[in-house]
């Protein structure tokens, strides 16, 4: 090994030791507290077929409280699609 392999490597451990060290250890962490949140999660469920016997694939009906207005959001989801209505009665 010449000298310029051995600094190139010395200087790349360094760097990953660096990364290692510096990274949280916790994953993600949010910034903000639950409670300062305007959206709140009421409900998220599948949504059944007519005859109540299925599901249908993929689709999924989520519910949220505006805390600032106390109004409520429907959102049907389905994969990367999303339609929303509001705002309406929360339940």
């Amino acid at each position: 090994m010449t000298f310029r392999t051995l600094v190139l490597a010395a200087v790349l451990a360094s760097l990953l030791g660096a990364f290692v060290l510096v990274r949280p250890a916790g994953g993600a962490q949010s910034l903000v507290r639950p409670d300062q949140l305007r959206f709140r999660l009421v409900g998220d469920e599948q949504i059944a077929s007519p005859d109540g016997r299925n599901v249908v694939a993929n689709w999924k009906v989520v519910i949220l409280r505006d805390s600032a207005s106390g109004q409520c959001y429907t959102m049907f989801v389905g994969g990367a699609a999303m339609t929303a209505i509001g705002p309406n009665a929360c339940p």
